[in-house]
């Protein structure tokens, strides 16, 4: 029995083929919740739609003889961002601190925008654009319509 051929199977055989079916299993596991991840990665904040339709700050003023560059133009000398957008200095403030000084630049902006004689065409509903100097200075978009 010892000099007839047989195919040579060993016990490490048996290890090695488990070995490699496990990584592969592991290296489709990995592959799996990297895929899922990154399929819900845009709902992780909420539902990214909600936000497409919001417009900066800056773009939200009109004036019959401003040009969109010129009313860009005008946003950054009240203070606005070349985007139309505000950032105040954040350094060193905590959440609270950060979101007064948001507020107050935002604020400021608007009413330096209202000095220049521009008229405000964002939303004036709601309680906290209620509050905006553009929506109580009454140029907001209620009164344009």
């Amino acid at each position: 029995m010892l000099l007839y051929p047989r195919p040579f199977i060993s016990r490490n055989h048996f290890a090695l083929r488990i070995c490699r079916t496990m990584t592969v299993l592991a290296v489709l596991a990995v592959l799996s919740g990297v895929t899922a991840c990154g399929a819900g990665g845009l709902w992780m904040n909420g539902n990214p739609a909600a936000t497409r339709h919001l417009s900066p700050p800056g773009h939200e003023w009109t004036r019959p003889d401003a040009s969109v560059l010129v009313r860009d133009m005008d946003w950054q000398a009240c203070g606005g961002q070349r985007s139309g957008n505000i950032s105040a200095d954040r350094r060193g403030a905590t959440p609270q601190e950060d979101a007064e000084l948001s507020r107050e630049k935002l604020y400021a902006a608007q009413r330096c925008m209202l000095g220049k004689e521009y008229h405000y065409i964002g939303s004036c509903e709601g309680d906290i654009p209620g509050r905006y100097p553009a929506c109580q200075s009454g140029s907001g978009r209620l009164l344009l319509d």
